[in-house]
């Protein structure tokens, strides 16, 4: 019989500390993923580093086969534009001579694109059985916030409390073959309504007896501030969160954290309902978010340490930020009073 996973790690992972919620905003770190059904920009590399839009891959949650020999294949860029020839319009126009036409797609590209698509697709739909497939155990330790490997028979187990959240894609740039079986891409994608940008790690792999891609690792990078995005400045000192301004122009906003306490702090931001205030965290057990509860964006900041949180395509409104995060007695610092509100125009 099969040995039952060590759940050991877990007690010590904050959301499932004693006393603590038991909530998954490690999850904010995950890969990203689509709507079902969808079909999204995604930008491939240019020559001069810029992000060139090409259509996305359609929506399924099938094993993405791996075709590209990475042995002939060195760092990616695109085709440079072509000049095409005039065509002729859907109204009889004509289509000058010159125009440029759309940025030809690597074959690379388009298929690490399917594989980052098949993942988040496979997270939508909750196919375990095919996500634990195309991900390494060390990739699901990532997407739960938490250094330790998680097994694909763990993953099953924890599955059911992940918090739900609407993932896009905005980018996948800077394609590198590492070596013949492995790829990185830098991805900036939303989870929610926060942007992230992460070196995902890709490698092939046999998967029922076809090649396949599968996500082997992820690693933090600098998330791509959108053009003319406003800038919210939040010091956090004695349990307590100081707004500067506590106004910011939308859609986009960027929150810069300042942690001068000796102890990790989040800054967790949600939208609240006008019948429903923070006590509802408290009285809520987890996993999920209480109703009126709607998840906008999460970041930790560590004792002494800074960090930015960028928010996109927030809608004008009012927004609240709290501490999950325990005390030193297993108490979330919310229960003290750890929270603040600020406003988007």
């Amino acid at each position: 019989m099969p040995t039952r996973p060590d759940h050991s790690f877990i007690a010590s992972f904050p959301p499932f500390a004693p006393n603590g919620r038991l909530r998954l905003l490690g999850l904010v770190m995950m890969l990203v993923a689509l709507l079902v059904g969808s079909v999204i920009p995604v930008a491939a590399q240019s020559e001069d580093g810029a992000g060139a839009a090409i259509p996305g891959p359609s929506s399924s949650c099938e094993i993405p086969r791996a075709t590209i020999d990475l042995t002939t294949t060195g760092t990616m860029t695109p085709l440079p534009p072509a000049t095409p020839p005039a065509t002729r319009a859907a109204n009889g126009s004509a289509t000058p001579p010159g125009t440029p036409a759309p940025p030809a797609v690597p074959p690379l590209t388009a298929e690490l694109l399917t594989a980052a698509t098949t993942i988040t697709n496979c997270l939508n739909e909750r196919d375990v059985e095919t996500f634990t497939a195309i991900t390494s155990d060390v990739y699901r330790g990532q997407q739960f916030g938490t250094g330790e490997p998680i097994s694909a028979a763990l993953y099953a187990e924890l599955a059911p409390i992940l918090l739900p959240l609407e993932y896009r894609i905005l980018e996948l740039r800077d394609i590198t073959v590492v070596d013949p079986e492995t790829v990185t891409a830098e991805v900036t994608y939303t989870a929610a309504y926060q942007r992230r940008s992460s070196i995902w790690t890709f490698i092939q792999n046999q998967v029922d007896g076809q090649l396949s891609w599968l996500l082997a690792s992820e690693e933090a990078a600098d998330p791509r501030i959108p053009d003319e995005a406003s800038a919210l400045d939040i010091t956090i000192e004695n349990d307590a969160y100081a707004v500067a301004g506590e106004a910011a122009v939308g859609p986009d906003v960027v929150i810069d954290l300042t942690n001068l306490d000796e102890e990790d702090h989040e800054a967790l931001v949600l939208s609240l309902s006008e019948d429903t205030g923070t006590d509802a965290l408290l009285r809520n057990p987890g996993p999920g978010l209480p109703e009126g509860v709607t998840f906008v964006g999460q970041s930790t900041v560590a004792a002494g340490e800074e960090s930015t949180l960028v928010l996109a395509d927030l809608p004008p409104g009012a927004y609240t930020i709290v501490c999950l995060l325990p005390d030193e007695n297993g108490l979330p610092h919310l229960r003290s009073g750890m929270e603040t509100t600020f406003t988007v125009t």
